[in-house]
């Protein structure tokens, strides 16, 4: 027999509970049902997503007969993190053990839904098939950010008035020491640097921050316990695009920051900075999805790339920028910006630029990933740019499945590695925000790529 029981609004909200099942014993009270209600002192206040709720949430569980019930309440399905009061750990689903007055004391950290949901089942020890389920529901203002990126294959890190937080399954800093928990995952975990945040940017071993000094600072996963000191291998930067830098002279630097076939990436302490040659100033980067080659446009418009694989030594080498060309013509290609991006398909890599011409219209170009000469090729029809910011993507194939709209922002990180011609390993995930709805997926080993991830609702400013 199923019953739906209601009780008044408690601290200015209403509180349910769904009798799920009856029968069997309970402690104490023998085979009376258990009742659950939701106490809150004071008053909740409406917080931000993201943010701890500022009341302890009193959870009173009791007999249908009004004894207290001793035991466990688990949670099943709760939208934000629970942490109960005299613990370390924020957990999404955790058991919460009922003091002997029959009361929990909880602390609630809201998530990135616009609907916040604690959904909790009562039950007892001595008597698990007996549950009831309390819902408490109140909105979240949602989470307004400047940048969307990955970091490492486990987490998203966001911009935020010139703060940077990361959320996702990585390193925490409340996990009993253990370098790595689930136990935390989504949370949003803020962590500082030594100067204020200009830009973040995404690159295959993890995420990296410019600093508003020219300084650049990266991590690998989550950010408190990451260590994200700055890196001193290279000039003051004016733009950051992945591993690659530009400085205020037109300079273009990049970082190894991890060989194409090796097993792992060079930790970020071991990343060597190297200059691209150039004849030309650059006046700003594309975006890089790929750590093979590297690209940027002169005040002309003109496009240089250069490929940064010395296929001898499986590493990155720093090559002179030249000129993309148009194959039929042989004239250099102009670009308003774009993006650079590696494809797998049939077991072999292709390198493609897609750029936003000065005429309104996107064109690509590819090649295969080994190839190591000057950009000449035929442009093909491309609608993945579109307007006059070269930033919004259109079509994000990948992450086809989230949303309708234009993609404001996209990122690809990642662990990778070949163990044999044209294998690849590890993972790369890719992610992105269109509107409101943040989505992730990652390439894992052999091809398959995992079902489409929907990460909690962060709003991206304009």
């Amino acid at each position: 027999m199923t019953m739906t029981a209601r009780f008044p609004a408690i601290g200015g909200l209403a509180c349910a509970v769904l009798l799920v099942a009856c029968g069997g014993s309970t402690e104490p009270g023998g085979g009376a049902s258990i009742t659950v209600s939701m106490l809150l002192s004071p008053e909740p206040r409406v917080g931000a997503a993201f943010s701890v709720n500022a009341d302890t949430l009193v959870i009173d569980v009791r007999t249908s007969t009004g004894l207290p019930v001793h035991g466990v309440i688990a949670t099943d399905g709760t939208t934000g993190w629970l942490k109960q009061v005299g613990r370390t750990l924020w957990e999404r689903a955790p058991l919460l053990g009922v003091d002997s007055s029959g009361r929990v004391r909880v602390l609630w950290q809201a998530s990135g839904s616009p609907k916040q949901e604690l959904h909790l089942a009562a039950g007892s020890f001595t008597a698990p098939r007996v549950q009831r389920v309390a819902y408490l529901t109140q909105a979240a203002l949602p989470l307004t950010v400047d940048t969307v990126v990955t970091s490492g294959v486990g987490a998203v890190c966001v911009q935020q008035g010139g703060r940077v937080g990361c959320t996702g399954d990585g390193k925490c800093a409340s996990c009993n020491g253990a370098a790595s928990s689930t136990h935390e995952a989504g949370r949003l975990h803020w962590f500082g640097f030594s100067a204020p945040i200009a830009s973040i940017t995404s690159t295959i071993s993890g995420a990296c921050a410019l600093l508003t000094d020219g300084n650049t600072a990266c991590w690998d996963g989550l950010g408190p316990d990451s260590v994200a000191t700055n890196d001193s291998g290279h000039p003051p930067f004016v733009e950051l695009r992945g591993s690659v830098g530009r400085t205020a002279t037109g300079a273009v630097w990049v970082a190894a920051v991890a060989a194409p076939y090796s097993d792992l990436p060079l930790p970020f302490a071991e990343r060597k900075w190297l200059r691209m040659p150039s004849d030309s100033a650059i006046v700003s980067l594309l975006e890089h999805y790929t750590d093979l080659f590297v690209c940027g446009v002169t005040a002309s418009s003109a496009l240089m790339c250069a490929s940064t694989l010395d296929p001898a030594r499986s590493t990155v080498r720093s090559r002179p920028l030249a000129l993309v060309r148009n194959q039929d013509s042989n004239t250099a290609v102009r670009a308003l910006g774009g993006y650079a991006k590696e494809s797998y398909a049939g077991g072999s890599s292709t390198t493609t630029l897609v750029v936003l011409r000065p005429s309104g219209t996107s064109v690509a170009y590819s090649r295969s990933f080994s190839d190591t000469t000057a950009w000449i090729g035929i442009p093909t029809v491309d609608s993945s740019l579109s307007g006059p910011d070269a930033r919004v993507r259109d079509c994000v194939v990948v992450l086809g499945g989230c949303g309708s709209a234009a993609w404001r922002s996209v990122s690809q990180s990642g662990r990778t590695y070949n163990e044999h011609i044209s294998y690849e390993g590890g993972f790369r995930k890719t992610c992105g925000i269109r509107g409101v709805i943040v989505c992730h997926t990652y390439l894992a080993r052999g091809y398959q790529t995992s079902s489409l991830v929907t990460v909690d609702t962060i709003l991206l400013a304009p």
